[in-house]
């Protein structure tokens, strides 16, 4: 029998998800990073994750980047963030 592909994301954080659960709750300002060739997230999950997160809040996508390597988009997009926040 063949199953679907499993979807990490929510495995990876059974049991550690205070982080999460914080991030649902907090009115404070928040930059949620996600590269779209994520092997763990899925981009589905990121988007309800990402859902679930009140304003104010900034997503970006770094297209193309696996789970370890969003370098590409993160230090332009913490700048702009950072800018726009302060």
């Amino acid at each position: 029998a063949r199953t679907p592909p499993l979807d990490y994301g929510r495995a990876l954080f059974l049991g550690s998800g205070a982080h999460l659960a914080a991030a649902r709750a907090s009115a404070l300002p928040k930059l949620l990073v996600h590269g779209t060739d994520d092997q763990f997230c899925s981009d589905a999950a990121f988007d309800r994750f990402a859902a679930e997160v009140p304003e104010p809040k900034v997503v970006v996508l770094d297209e193309g980047a696996p789970h370890f390597d969003i370098r590409r988009a993160l230090p332009g997009a913490l700048r702009r963030w950072v800018a726009e926040t302060l």
